[in-house]
């Protein structure tokens, strides 16, 4: 009686146990495709961010680029502008030299008329 008691309980023991194992292998398999699904989604979302970052990394330079062009066509006009000054005050140099020279050259013929006549004065 006691055996059939002891082998009831084992019995028993060996139901609970499988019934363990079995839950324990449907708490795997359901772990593992969910862990599965997790590894799948993450995927996607990383390649979703690389897009994103290569996207924003295009526009990125394009706003750059766009700011030298900008930047270039800012010198470029302060630069003729600079150019056409310069042009106007060498214009103005050179007529200014030009007038001091006539102006130096009738000061000279009038001071050379001026020494003869003092010199024909005096003779």
């Amino acid at each position: 009686r006691e055996r059939e008691a002891s082998e009831g309980r084992h019995s028993g023991m060996q139901e609970r146990l499988s019934s363990l194992e079995a839950a324990m292998g449907e708490s795997a398999d359901r772990h593992g495709k969910e862990l599965e699904a997790l590894t799948v989604s993450h995927a996607k979302v990383l390649e979703d961010v690389k897009a994103d970052r290569s996207k924003l990394s295009d526009e990125i330079q394009k706003a750059i680029q766009e700011e030298i062009r900008r930047e270039r066509e800012a010198s470029e006009g302060r630069h003729s502008g600079m150019q056409e000054r310069l042009s106007s005050l060498e214009a103005a140099m050179g007529e200014s030299a030009d007038r001091h020279g006539k102006e130096l050259e009738a000061l000279t013929v009038s001071h050379a008329k001026v020494l003869e006549d003092v010199k024909a004065d005096r003779s």
